[in-house]
C-alpha cells in the first residue's frame, strides 16, 4: 500500500504519461491534474494530443500506429489520397490488361493469331 504521501510534478504534455514514483515510498504515485494550472508550451500540443482511443495523450502517429496494432483496432478514413489513387490505377491496368489477354487469347483460338 502507498504511503499517501503528496508532491507536485511539473512535466510537459509529452511526459504526461510517464509514471511518477514516490520519493518516500517509491511506489507509482496516483496522478492527479490541478486544473488551476496553465499549460505551457504550445509545441508539445502541435505533436501530443489526447486520444479517446486509448485513453491517453499520444505523442506522434507512430505511437498511435504502435498502440493500435497492439490493440488489433484498424484505422480508416486517413488513408493518404495518393494510396488511394495507386491502388484504383493499378486495379484499372490489371483490368485492361485482363481484356486484352481475353481478346488476344479468343482471336488465337479462332486461328487469326498464330
Amino acid at each position: 500500500m502507498a504511503c499517501e504521501h503528496t508532491f507536485e510534478v511539473i512535466k510537459s504534455v509529452k511526459e504526461i504519461n510517464s509514471p511518477e514514483h514516490c520519493e518516500k515510498c517509491n511506489a507509482v504515485a496516483v496522478r492527479t491534474i490541478a486544473t488551476s494550472q496553465a499549460f505551457f508550451g504550445a509545441n508539445d500540443w502541435d505533436t501530443a494530443h489526447y486520444s479517446p482511443a486509448f485513453g491517453k495523450v499520444v505523442k506522434n502517429n507512430l505511437e498511435a500506429r504502435r498502440l493500435a496494432k497492439e490493440r488489433g483496432y484498424v484505422e480508416i478514413g486517413n488513408e493518404p489520397v495518393e494510396n488511394i489513387h495507386s491502388h484504383y490505377d493499378k486495379a484499372r491496368e490489371q483490368k485492361a490488361d485482363k481484356r486484352y489477354q481475353d481478346v488476344v487469347d479468343s482471336l488465337t483460338n479462332l486461328g487469326e493469331i498464330a
